[in-house]
């Protein structure tokens, strides 16, 4: 039993479509990582592409959780949150990770607050002055182009005169431990563009083949895959590089098989050949 490692993952659930806890657990768990999820809000669908979402915040029962897995004293290897719109619920998570953190807890911090230059709906400035102080407490932050320009309160055209580069560190001073990943930076039409600054302070850009369309969830899959390959202690960059290949190859085999855009990322085609893995315990 030693070998086996608990992750507590704080995200929502939806219904139909996938992200978040229907992406999370079923890659966490390939990976030989045992996902205990505390779901934030209950949705009828993600918000990408459908109308009238049913969501209904959970922010009673997370209180409750957190409370009992203090009482109980469960003790867990990481922790990993994303879609959490509710600021009473960042804050019981702020609270959870000020306990915990002498007890060696992996902690990564997806800031889901938006995308395509805008926050998604639901979200708004205050959402993310929170979200920073979430993100001091990470090891690892994985937020997108349009979360990194949120987050550091610069636009599009400052990265254009000064460079990535210019974000990533405007991202350290607001997550100083943290190795930190930007995804879904501008690119041509055929690559993905990821820049990275690992805890060091040593920075860089990867690449791979971008499909011809992008799919809800992606985000989720590829931090997830990070985040279990981290803890069965893969180093950050060797963790990116697989995350960024498992992903592609992830979203061909959804358009492949058919599924509409707005169903989102299918890990279960994939599943294999994550668990086939070579992780460390």
């Amino acid at each position: 039993m030693s070998d086996i490692l608990k992750c507590l993952v704080v995200h929502d659930l939806c219904t139909y479509s996938k992200s978040s806890l229907t992406v999370v657990i079923p890659v966490l768990e390939a990976l030989k990582v045992e996902a205990c999820p505390i779901a934030t809000a209950v949705l009828s669908t993600q918000t990408d592409g459908f109308t009238g979402v049913y969501k209904h915040s959970l922010k009673k029962e997370t209180q409750r959780i957190f409370e009992v897995l203090e009482t109980e004293k469960i003790k867990f290897d990481g922790f990993y949150s994303g879609f959490i719109s509710d600021v009473a619920i960042m804050n019981q998570v702020e609270k959870f990770l000020i306990k915990n953190k002498e007890n060696n807890l992996f902690t990564v911090i997806d800031p889901v607050l938006g995308d395509h230059g805008s926050y998604y709906t639901g979200f708004n400035d205050l959402q993310r002055d929170k979200m920073k102080d979430l993100i001091k407490h990470a090891d690892l932050i994985t937020p997108n182009f349009t979360e990194a320009l949120l987050l550091t309160q610069k636009k599009e055209e400052d990265v254009e005169k000064f460079g990535i580069n210019d974000v990533l560190y405007g991202l350290r001073e607001l997550s100083p431990l943290s190795n930190i990943v930007i995804t879904s930076i501008p690119s041509d039409q055929k690559t993905c563009k990821l820049a990275f600054l690992t805890k060091s302070n040593q920075e860089g850009i990867y690449t791979h083949n971008r499909e011809k369309i992008s799919l809800p969830g992606s985000g989720d899959f590829f931090c997830s895959v990070m985040v279990a390959l981290m803890l069965r202690k893969k180093d950050f960059i060797s963790a990116l590089k697989l995350a960024s290949l498992f992903t592609e190859k992830a979203i061909k085999r959804t358009i492949e098989a058919g599924f509409e855009e707005k169903h989102g990322i299918c890990p279960s085609l994939v599943l294999s050949d994550l668990s086939q893995t070579e992780v460390s315990n």
